[in-house]
């Protein structure tokens, strides 16, 4: 495998739905813990490890950068996207999900210490990769990285 394009942020921010049109947009494969396995994040490191994608592969995870020595052995570009979402949203998205019934983890995470937690992981990455901080302060925020986003994939990812 060539490039790995890998979608974090803090749950509730809004991963999900940007990774979906993302791979939609430029057509490449797409791996969350929904999509390849029951068991969370292990499953999606069996599946980067023991699958045959094409030559590049989006990986959305909150929790995923706790496991970037394993995927930097697969890939020889990596391209990480941080959703920095504001506060005010992320608890507005969480309440939006709360009074939804929508069961999950996220009702047992203080996501602003996520928030906090994921930053300071993502600061510490040293080694050969591509960074880009997608800052969400309102709402409208996210059509305007949304583009920002998928024009820093397509100058970064491998030719």
């Amino acid at each position: 495998m060539n490039d790995a394009i890998i979608i974090t942020g803090t749950i509730c921010s809004g991963k999900s739905t940007i990774s979906e049109n993302i791979k939609n947009k430029l057509n490449i494969e797409f791996i969350n813990e929904t999509n390849v396995s029951p068991n969370g994040i292990f499953g999606m490191k069996y599946a980067i490890k023991n699958n045959n994608y094409k030559d590049i592969l989006l990986i959305e995870h909150a929790e995923i950068l706790n496991f970037m020595d394993d995927i930097k052995i697969y890939f020889k570009n990596i391209i990480i996207i941080l959703l920095n979402v504001s506060d005010n949203i992320l608890i507005e998205n969480l309440n939006l999900r709360k009074s939804k019934n929508i069961t999950g983890d996220y009702l047992k995470v203080n996501i602003l210490e996520m928030k906090k937690s994921i930053e300071t992981q993502f600061n510490k990455i040293e080694y050969d990769c591509k960074k880009y901080i997608a800052n969400i302060n309102l709402y409208e925020d996210y059509k305007y990285e949304y583009n920002n986003i998928i024009d820093f994939i397509i100058n970064h990812k491998s030719k």
